[in-house]
């Protein structure tokens, strides 16, 4: 199933409801409401999804934003803060986004788990690689350093992670509502590739799964910090659902799908059958663009 997410046109929208019929005008009848959005668009979300000219398959946290975030920022708030009101914050909005995604009938809510923000280690890996040292001994010895640094660090932000899943899983199971942790583009983001799946094994619930990010692991990809295809071999089976993007090297990503390097036909055999994926343009990609995109993906791999 091929969506389309609210992040490419809810800035240009004050209007809930044309914001969602601009999407169907491209010929998407299901769509993500991407983060960003504002309290005022949520009245015409509603009539709009009411009278069934579309299906919200999956709503992105925050959703609202808050009131007090006056720009687009999912991660304005965080379960891995070392501040516990942010903590505790991060627990309410989410909690509200998942009665909202059961009010618009989504089945799925995504979310960013954390990060560890006294380690900047994403940047430190792409600086070498901007400089054409990717892949040098230098490049090496940062990369090792990366991953001794964040395998210290990572058992405490993990125990924050899974100390705000816990009751909103419960939530989240009782709306009738999955929870998709989604890989995030930077090695001190949590949880990592390597900890995602521990992590659902632990919870081992049917209402908590992974939610793939095909440019996010493409980036990491091109920075030798895993490799797609085999990433998705281990965590496909545990997919509920997709982002779809491409990338182009190292890290320009959330372009359409077929304009970058991404080699989807290695890909796509190893997500489930059905499994959604919402196309998460950027803002400034053309609309016949992503129509054309939308064109050739339906031609080569169908509804899936």
């Amino acid at each position: 199933m091929l969506a389309c997410s609210t992040t490419w046109n809810s800035h240009r929208h004050n209007d809930g409801e044309e914001m969602l019929a601009e999407l169907v005008r491209l010929g998407f009848t299901t769509l993500e409401l991407g983060h960003g959005l504002r309290v005022s668009q949520l009245e015409g979300i509603l009539r709009f999804v009411e009278r069934g000219d579309a299906k919200i398959c999956s709503v992105h946290n925050f959703c609202p934003m808050p009131v007090e975030v006056t720009s687009d920022s999912p991660d304005c708030y965080e379960f891995t803060s070392h501040r516990e009101t942010d903590r505790h914050r991060a627990v309410k909005l989410t909690r509200n986004t998942i009665q909202l995604a059961a009010t618009l009938g989504a089945r799925s809510v995504v979310l960013h788990g954390g990060r560890i923000r006294t380690l900047p280690l994403h940047r430190a890996l792409m600086r070498l690689v901007r400089e054409k040292k990717f892949l040098t001994k230098e490049y090496a010895r940062e990369k090792f350093q990366a991953v001794r640094k964040r395998e210290a660090a990572a058992p405490r932000y993990l125990g924050r992670l899974v100390s705000a899943l816990t009751p909103l899983l419960a939530l989240a199971t009782e709306s009738g509502v999955h929870l998709g942790i989604e890989n995030r583009e930077r090695y001190e983001d949590v949880p990592s590739e390597r900890e995602i799946l521990p992590l659902l094994d632990q919870f081992h619930s049917p209402n908590l799964g992974y939610w793939h990010d095909f440019g996010h692991a493409q980036i990491k990809h091109n920075l030798a910090l895993l490799n797609h295809a085999d990433w998705l071999k281990l965590a496909g089976s545990r997919m509920i659902g997709a982002h779809l993007h491409d990338v182009t090297f190292p890290n320009h990503d959330h372009q359409p799908p077929f304009q970058g390097e991404l080699i989807y036909d290695d890909l796509i055999p190893l997500i489930p059958s059905g499994c959604p994926l919402i196309l998460e343009m950027h803002p400034d990609t053309p609309a016949d663009a992503i129509q054309s995109a939308a064109r050739q993906w339906q031609h080569r791999y169908g509804s899936l």
